[in-house]
């Protein structure tokens, strides 16, 4: 290598050297951002939670050990704990316990440097440490007992979601933002996957979808007079919702397992449980077929399989048949259940299949 060419690959490495410690300082002070910015969502939510104690979900108040995040051209974000406090409205006293505890909450971005789209990642653990406070303790009646100590069984105990936004826009007029979601909830007798494919069209100013998406978000929380970028006011369609269930393990067997249990209780809940499931088929196959018309026989049977672990997995998908017709969220907050099957059963083609 003669002496200009050793320059040039020192001059290279010099400026690689550069660019790389400007990279880093610029990202570790978008990195600070990026922190400071989400404790402060955090802490504003915890504060409006605690303020209003909202007696639709039970939520009492939450608290949170802050996030650290980490990253150069990505980001991940994670906090140690993150506990919520629910009241107790089967007692009179409507105590308060510590009712959901997310352990490991990890949040990760890809793509944030795009303009047009946006990933996010959600992973945690989730315990419920007083659920038993929620059913009392009783020797006498066996479905009290197995909700007492199974309910944390049942449950999901991990949580796992991705959501990928993609932006496009119309000659500069129409904003369209794509959602895709997918979210998988482990328990101890199910893995249940979530799909849904969602298209929304904020009335947005900004042509960047991070700065859509936080004016949407500071819209929610109050911290915008832009009524037209609440949640609840921009216009959305449901493209697609899938379910699908694969049991881990059959309700007898479930039960054998429990030595919280006494045989007596066992012997009762099981009986129990195929009395309940043949007043399922009797009553649900024709309630739901008015609905979702002859899916509503497979669904139930299938629902009947996956918990006697017939069935390795039950599929439920929905997917819109006209193209979008945008309506605001608003629409639809007063449906009750059977509006919304109504609503799913006119609009959406249903198919339901298991799986041997």
């Amino acid at each position: 290598m003669n002496r200009l060419a050793r320059k040039i690959v020192l001059f290279g490495a010099v400026i690689i050297a550069i660019l790389l410690i400007v990279l880093y300082f610029a990202s570790g002070k978008m990195l600070q951002e990026v922190e400071s910015r989400l404790n402060q969502g955090m802490e504003f939510a915890r504060i409006q939670v605690k303020e209003a104690q909202s007696s639709q979900y039970g939520i009492q108040s939450f608290d949170y050990t802050p996030f650290k995040c980490s990253g150069l051209m990505d980001y991940k974000c994670k906090s140690e704990k993150i506990t919520i406090y629910m009241d107790d409205f089967t007692t009179s006293h409507h105590d308060i316990h510590e009712s959901i505890r997310l352990h490991n909450f990890t949040l990760s971005s890809e793509d944030i440097k795009s303009k047009n789209h946006l990933s996010f990642r959600v992973k945690t653990d989730i315990e419920y440490p007083t659920m038993n406070k929620f059913f009392g303790d009783s020797t006498r009646e066996p479905l009290i007992a197995f909700f007492n100590h199974s309910a944390d069984s049942l449950l999901p105990n991990r949580l796992e979601c991705e959501q990928d936004y993609l932006y496009k826009t119309d000659e500069g007029t129409s904003h369209t933002i794509t959602a895709n979601t997918q979210c998988n909830l482990i328990s101890q007798m199910f893995s249940t996957n979530i799909e849904s494919v969602n298209v929304f069209t904020p009335n947005a100013e900004r042509t960047h979808i991070i700065g859509i998406l936080y004016d949407i978000a500071m819209a929610m929380n109050g911290d915008s007079n832009k009524e037209e970028l609440q949640a609840q006011n921009i216009p959305h369609e449901l493209l697609s919702l899938k379910f699908n269930i694969q049991p881990k393990q059959s309700f007898k067997d479930f039960l054998a397992a429990n030595d919280k249990l006494t045989s007596e209780q066992k012997k009762t809940l099981e009986t129990q449980f195929e009395a309940n499931l043949s007043l399922m088929k009797l009553i649900g196959t024709p309630f739901l077929a008015s609905y979702i018309g002859t899916n509503s026989q497979t669904l139930i049977q299938g629902v009947s399989d996956i918990m006697q672990n017939k069935s390795k997995e039950l599929d439920i998908q929905l997917t819109l048949k006209n193209p979008p017709n945008f309506q605001p969220l608003k629409v639809f907050k007063s449906m009750s259940v059977t509006d919304w099957l109504s609503y799913f059963n006119k609009n959406y083609d249903i198919v339901v299949n298991t799986k041997e």
